[in-house]
């Protein structure tokens, strides 16, 4: 049995108010939590199939300088943005961005 709900369009938004609520929460003056709360926030776009927004904060991840590894986002970001261009046929700018951020 699939998920029902009787009311999708409230459940996003109210999806989205708790992310802008988490993201006001961040003290974002520090890169690594804008690195989080972009990441996160494209990741919410990602998954309920508004991938022009999240494009952009992908996009916003990639932007922010190499921090510390172990909360640089970059990689992540830059995957899944890959997924998103090839899954639009946009080969050119998956390539790019494989190039740039995903080859060792």
């Amino acid at each position: 049995m699939g998920r029902q709900t009787l009311n999708t369009n409230f459940q996003i938004l109210q999806g989205l108010t708790y992310m802008l609520e988490y993201a006001k929460k961040k003290d974002l003056t520090k890169p690594h939590y804008q690195m989080e709360v972009n990441y996160n926030m494209g990741r919410c776009f990602n998954l309920i199939g508004l991938d022009t927004l999240a494009v952009r904060f992908y996009e916003k991840v990639l932007e922010i300088e190499p921090i510390e590894s172990r909360f640089d986002l970059r990689k992540e970001a830059a995957y899944n943005l890959w997924i998103i261009y090839n899954s639009n046929r946009n080969h050119k700018l998956a390539e790019e961005i494989m190039d740039k951020y995903l080859v060792i």
